[in-house]
């Protein structure tokens, strides 16, 4: 928004304004009598409306005084600065006669609405009584705001312009305060050298500011010595600590004028007879001070003798009305014999000045009388004939005396100039002789003091004798006073341009023939372009002289930020050690805006093993990534400095980031120089901020900059990486085997999914969702939705219920079943949609078989996640080709996609029993195609349904021809559409639970009680699709995978004896020390391997866990099993050759007979239970005089069996640790 500010112009004139607040006319200007003090008249002719902020605006008009002619026009102004004035003089200026001047103003910054003024004065040569009145002009001036400049005003009315005299000083204060940030610097400058800045207030480090609470600071200045009418210029600038901060600078004229001196009238007559007194009158006034002292003086001490009292008269006030009248009377010296010529002059002085009057000659006239005594008076030899004095320094006269007829008896010593001033003398000692041969040798010390103008100065001295009728004898020694000589400047050698950003090189060489120089000090017009350096100071023990000058070299700094060329004027000040001073001539610098290398384009992407993301996908920690970017040097030759090219490079992070990125921030080179660059790329590793859970991301603030061949640098191109704290959804396909069957998965539903929900923890604690695959009965669904702890939840595919979307592509109250699916989410379910296929085949045409869609947010992702389970192997109806079905199917999933998801910032997962095995690789491929996923990494088990190492699946498919000739499959997948968010790695790892507690499920596979005991929750294994481990995710299996227990041994408790074979294979089992025939080693299986052999050869079948209470079959080390002989009274064991006991179980225990959860391993303890003897009822089995014995209790009391230590490998579990993290 464009602000404005009302500019008034106060003129100082000798008219007021109109009434109207117009130009008064010519006409109304009245005219001043010639005997009025002198009065100049200042006029404006011509004044814009309005200016812009920045813009320079010129003032014309016209002045003239009168009485005098004008010398110059001074402006004082808040808010404009005075760039340029031009007079054009004319010889005796008057109002028909005018001096035309203009006046060129620049606008300052403001940053809201502030009055300006300007007040301005016409000085003429008379300008020392002028009087003037104000007349107000206002103009608007258009500016933009700033975003920090500090504001300063003079405190007290200043309007007029102060007058100094010699030795005065003169107190400024000022107001200063910023808006936007705190005032941190104050310089005070003089453009006259005689006008001295002696004390200034600094502002204190971290001090704070406001409009209501300002800074007050004050500065003082000391008028020097004067010997003319003289201008001074006070400047004031004033910045702030803001980042975009501009100086605000201010100026205030002073008149620097000598004191005033006395005016003296004296009357002297012209002849006095000898011995007659001369009577003088003296008339004194000063018009600024009065008069305290009057001196008389005569060349001729001997004939006219100064008188020595009454010397002055009412020293009181003075005017020009009322001078001061003295009257004096002078002896004559009646002893004369000759006419003498005698002058006689007076020094009339104030606190301040002296005047000294014209000599007047009296002729004195002698009268005839005898001369009896005189004393005689040389100056000695060491007494320079015409010494030369300066300021301060010391002078010693030396003179010889005797008289002939008496002794010399008193001496005087007088100074002609307040100048020089007598300092000690000798005094003749009481009773001393004299002689021309011996004459008295006596001297005094003169002391020079501080003058600024040459003058000549006279020492007298008067000697006298001790005779009765002696005359005095004088001698006179003329003095020149001389002032410090002023420093010479041989040179000063200044630059005619320089680039901005660059040091300006200056070479000052002079001397002082009679001073040694003690200081530089270095100015400039344009602080803010160009900073001029401290000053230059010389050791005291240094001289200079003509012959050996000094040469000061100062460092400017010319400021970074210009947008055009600028013209600054530099320039010094030498300063002696007694305080005499010159200045350089001002010298104009052109500072060129400076061609820098720009940093023109900075850009991230992901690197290394994240180089497959999409650009847009938000950064989180741990993320590879690289910075790149590109930087030119335009051609500098309106500089005349040729093609630069860019050569180096520096990358820097902020040291106010909370996270360092150890980013390496030395100077790196490039290696082919040019004008236009591509830096190489910085490669970053994003660290783990820790901030999981949270949606607040993490800011790095990273800079780059060039360098050129020059050394010019680049201004520092910030770059901010917004990284999100690190996040991923843990997803899992878990196929549950609760199919609405009595011969398929038809038993212990119930018991298998309270199981599940004992793995609450240990198989769904790091799990955020959850696809369940054949959940057909609707109080399984209630019990997983409750119990898992996963409190969102979709209905069954294929029922009613709180859907967003449906698309039922076949009926579903045609399907005698649902679909079977469900998704429970450990966060928010955003929208839930089901969609039932339209291909199917088979016994499937049943079901209500299609996929469930929902959005999930977590932390600061939105999933899309797609469940499904796709066509089966048909069992009981024929299907032409299932794998053409399914694959229809994963087309209706990639059209819903397509239709649906629209989102490509989100992620999107497909999952569920796809019935298609990964190791089919011609249907695996067209599946991974169809849905546009890339090849997960598979980890943990090898399958998903695996009739080896899966109890539930080999009890149920044993016997099928598909087992017998075909291997495992892996069915079960968590995938990833790519044309999406892409995850930073993707892993399946194939999971292998076990139950807390074994399930017992019949199954016609045992040939007795028809019961079959296992470990497993399901036919499939579950599978799980993540990222990166997160230190809760399983880094190897639930069980060792290696075939351990097909060597266990089993060590009778607190004794070395085992259960092993008798002396012969066949002989009865007993439980004894080793005897070295490996008969204590025992294959134990739960797999009802005397059946399966019958019916499968295949060694991979083997179990891998063997839970409490579980019904095994045991075989020895020579190929017999461990059964029971026929018959109730038989309760001894003995390796059978072809069939085991089928009711013999392993109890997991304690030392307390306790049951224990898990796998029995290495060194657990475990009881073995047999119901041979009654199929309903068990007995525990012991050691009964060395053999292994069953106790035929039928009491189930485990009190009565031994406790056996296994001994067994130990388990070999799969790793994959090595997965990303």
């Amino acid at each position: 928004m464009i602000k404005h500010i009302i500019l008034s112009f106060c003129i100082l004139l000798l008219t007021a304004c109109d009434g109207s607040g117009g130009l008064p006319s010519q006409d109304d200007q009245s005219t001043t009598p010639s005997e009025q003090p002198s009065t100049p008249i200042l006029k404006v002719q011509t004044l814009p409306t309005s200016i812009t902020s920045d813009a320079s605006v010129t003032v014309t008009g016209i002045a003239w005084d009168d009485t005098s002619d004008i010398n110059d026009i001074v402006w004082n102004s808040d808010h404009l600065t005075l760039v340029s004035q031009t007079l054009e003089q004319q010889i005796q200026d008057s109002k028909e006669h005018p001096v035309h001047y203009t006046a060129i103003f620049k606008a300052d910054h403001v940053s809201e609405a502030t009055p300006a003024s300007i007040h301005g004065r016409a000085i003429s040569k008379l300008t020392t009584q002028s009087e003037s009145k104000d007349i107000d002009f206002t103009i608007e001036v258009q500016t933009n705001p700033i975003v920090s400049k500090p504001n300063v005003t003079f405190v007290g009315d200043l309007a007029d312009k102060r007058v100094l005299h010699p030795q005065e000083s003169f107190k400024l204060v000022v107001n200063t305060y910023s808006k936007n940030a705190n005032v941190n610097t104050i310089q005070w400058e003089s453009d006259n050298k005689n006008l001295t800045l002696t004390t200034f207030d600094k502002v204190a480090k971290g001090s704070s500011d406001s409009e209501e609470e300002p800074l007050l600071l004050t500065a003082t200045f000391v008028a020097e010595k004067l010997t003319s009418v003289d201008n001074a210029k006070i400047k004031v600038t004033v910045k702030d600590d803001g980042e975009n901060s501009e100086s605000t600078t201010r100026q205030h004229h002073v008149e620097l004028r000598p004191w005033s001196k006395p005016q003296v009238v004296l009357k002297i007559p012209s002849t006095v007879k000898a011995g007659d007194k001369l009577a003088v009158t003296l008339e004194a006034y000063d018009i600024e001070s009065d008069v305290n002292k009057v001196e008389w003086f005569t060349d001729n001490e001997s004939v006219i003798i100064i008188p020595q009292v009454g010397e002055g008269g009412d020293f009181g006030k003075d005017s020009k009305d009322s001078p001061l009248k003295v009257e004096a009377e002078f002896l004559t010296n009646d002893n004369i014999t000759i006419d003498h010529a005698v002058n006689i002059w007076a020094v009339v002085s104030t606190p301040n000045e002296s005047t000294a009057t014209e000599a007047h000659l009296v002729t004195v006239q002698h009268a005839i009388a005898p001369v009896i005594s005189k004393p005689v008076v040389t100056f000695a030899s060491e007494t320079p004939q015409r010494p030369r004095l300066n300021p301060t320094k010391e002078l010693t006269v030396t003179v010889n005396t005797y008289s002939i007829n008496a002794n010399v008896s008193s001496i005087k010593w007088q100074s002609m100039s307040k100048d020089l001033v007598l300092k000690n003398a000798q005094v003749i000692s009481s009773g001393s002789q004299d002689s021309k041969e011996h004459p008295l040798s006596l001297s005094a010390t003169f002391e020079a003091q501080d003058f600024s103008t040459p003058s000549n100065s006279q020492i007298t001295v008067t000697v006298k004798d001790d005779a009765n009728n002696s005359y005095p004898e004088t001698k006179t020694l003329d003095v020149d006073l001389q002032p410090w000589s002023a420093p010479t400047i041989v040179d000063f050698h200044v630059p005619s341009e320089v680039l901005s950003g660059k040091d300006l090189d200056v070479t000052l060489i002079a001397f002082d023939q009679e001073d040694d120089i003690e200081k530089v000090e270095w100015f400039t017009d344009k602080a803010n372009f160009m900073t001029p350096p401290g000053p230059s100071l010389v050791p005291e023990e240094t001289h200079d002289s003509q012959q050996s000058p000094f040469t000061f070299d100062g460092d400017y700094v010319s400021g970074g930020k210009l947008s055009k060329d600028e013209d600054v004027t530099v320039w010094a000040k030498i300063t002696t050690r007694h305080g005499q001073s010159a200045t350089t001539a001002k010298k104009t610098v052109v500072v060129k805006q400076l061609t820098r290398p720009v940093v023109t384009k900075i850009t991230d992407a992901f690197d290394g093993v994240h180089a497959h993301l999409n650009s847009d996908q938000p950064k989180q920690d741990k993320d590879h990534i690289i910075l790149s970017a590109k930087a030119n040097a335009k051609p500098a030759s309106e500089h005349g400095e040729g093609e630069v090219k860019i050569n180096s490079y520096y990358w820097s992070q902020s040291s106010d980031d909370p996270i360092s990125l150890n980013i390496d921030s030395s100077p790196q080179t490039i290696g082919a120089p040019d004008s236009e660059a591509d830096i190489p790329p910085l490669a970053i590793t994003l660290p783990d901020t820790g901030k999981q859970g949270s949606e607040s991301p993490t800011d790095y603030h990273i800079s780059l900059v060039v360098v050129d061949e020059r050394g010019v640098e680049s201004k520092a191109r910030e770059y901010t990486l917004s990284v999100n704290p690190l996040t991923q959804l843990r997803v899992m396909t878990a196929n549950v085997f609760l199919i609405n069957s009595t011969t398929v998965g038809g038993n212990a539903k119930d018991e298998r999914v309270e199981e599940y929900l004992k793995l609450k923890n240990d198989l769904f604690g790091f799990t955020d969702v959850v696809a369940l695959t054949e959940v057909f009965n609707q109080k399984h669904a209630d019990k997983f939705a409750s119990g898992l702890g996963l409190n969102y939840h979709t209905p069954i595919l294929g029922t009613e219920g709180d859907w967003n979307l449906t698309e039922d592509n076949h009926s579903i109250l045609n399907g005698i079943k649902s679909g079977g699916v469900m998704v429970l989410s450990r966060y928010p379910i955003l929208s839930k949609s089901q969609h039932i296929f339209s291909s199917f085949c088979a016994e499937d045409g049943l079901a209500a078989k299609g996929f469930i869609h929902v959005r999930i947010k977590k932390d600061w992702k939105i999933y899309n996640v797609i469940a499904t389970h796709t066509q089966a192997d048909p069992s009981v109806f024929s299907c032409s080709n299932a794998n053409q079905t399914r694959l229809a199917q994963l087309a209706e999933i990639n059209d819903y996609i397509d239709r649906k998801i629209t989102d490509k910032s989100e992620y999107v997962y497909i999952l569920g029993d796809m019935n298609i095995d990964k190791y089919d690789s011609s249907t695996y491929a067209k599946m991974l195609t169809s849905l546009h996923a890339p090849e997960p990494v598979y980890r943990g088990m090898r399958y998903s349904w695996d009739y080896e190492k899966n109890s539930l699946a080999f009890a149920y498919n044993y016997r099928s021809s598909y087992v017998q000739n075909h291997a495992p499959q892996l069915l079960d997948h968590v995938l990833y559409d790519n044309r999406y968010a892409k995850p930073r790695y993707w892993n399946n790892v194939i999971l292998d639970p076990v139950a807390k507690q074994r399930v017992e499920v019949t199954v016609n596979i045992m040939g007795n009680k028809d019961r079959y005991h296992y470990p497993d929750l399901s036919d499939h294994f579950p599978s799980i699709g993540f990222e990166y481990l997160d230190g809760q995710i399983p880094e190897h299996s639930y069980r060792g995978q290696n075939k351990r227990y097909n060597k266990m041994k089993f060590k009778l408790l607190n004794s070395n004896n085992y259960i092993r074979t008798g002396d012969a294979p066949d002989d009865w089992v007993v439980v004894k020390s080793l005897k070295g025939d490996s008969g204590e080693r025992w294959s134990v299986d739960s797999y009802a391997p005397t059946n399966a052999q019958k019916y499968l050869h295949k060694p991979g079948i083997y179990p891998t866990c063997l839970l409490d209470n579980t019904y095994v079959e045991v075989e020895s080390i020579h190929g017999r099993w461990l059964n029971w002989p026929s018959g109730a009274q038989h309760n001894y064991y003995y390796p059978f050759e072809d069939n085991a006991s089928k009711y013999l179980s392993l109890v997991h225990v304690d030392e307390k007979r306790r049951s224990v959860e898990g796998c029995i391993e290495n060194g657990s303890y475990v009881l073995f239970k047999d119901g041979s003897f009654n199929h309903s009822k068990f007995s525990y089995n012991e050691v009964y005089n060395g053999y292994f014995h069953s106790s035929n209790s039928q009491d189930d009391d485990r009190n009565r069996g031994a406790i056996f230590v296994v001994e067994m490998e130990e388990p070999d579990y799969l790793d994959w640790s090595d997965l990303p993290r």
